[in-house]
């Protein structure tokens, strides 16, 4: 920016002066955006509680989401449902899916079947 008010203060032909003076309005214009864009960097579009509350709702019914949301809620779905494409077999169909590490872990906490000790015999009867 110094350099070419140097030159501006140089220059002699009023073409170029203008030219010059362009440039820096250009430069200040530049200038600007980018420090609007700065500012913007690093801030969240949404507060972290609204961001988690969106999530439980997720991970609680994600068909609701893909039931009414639109195209992009659809494709988002997909993307967070399963962790590859869906493959497609010409004599057998659609193959199942690799579901997403977030639903596999969801899944380890499923307790069908299973039970962390048992209703009975877990401590000794006492007598009474």
């Amino acid at each position: 920016m110094a350099k070419l008010l140097d030159r501006i203060v140089d220059a002699s032909s009023d073409s170029v002066v203008k030219a010059y003076e362009q440039r820096i309005a250009k430069l200040e214009r530049e200038k600007l955006v980018w420090q609007e864009k700065s500012a913007k960097l690093g801030k969240p579009k949404h507060t972290f509680s609204e961001m988690f509350e969106h999530t439980l709702r997720f991970l609680a019914n994600p068909s609701k989401l893909w039931e009414n949301g639109d195209i992009i809620g659809r494709r988002t779905t997909l993307r967070l449902l399963f962790s590859g494409h869906l493959v497609y077999c010409r004599n057998e169909g659609f193959r199942t899916p690799e579901t997403s590490n977030v639903f596999k872990a969801l899944g380890e906490f499923s307790v069908s079947g299973k039970a962390m000790a048992e209703t009975e015999g877990f401590e000794p009867s006492v007598p009474g």
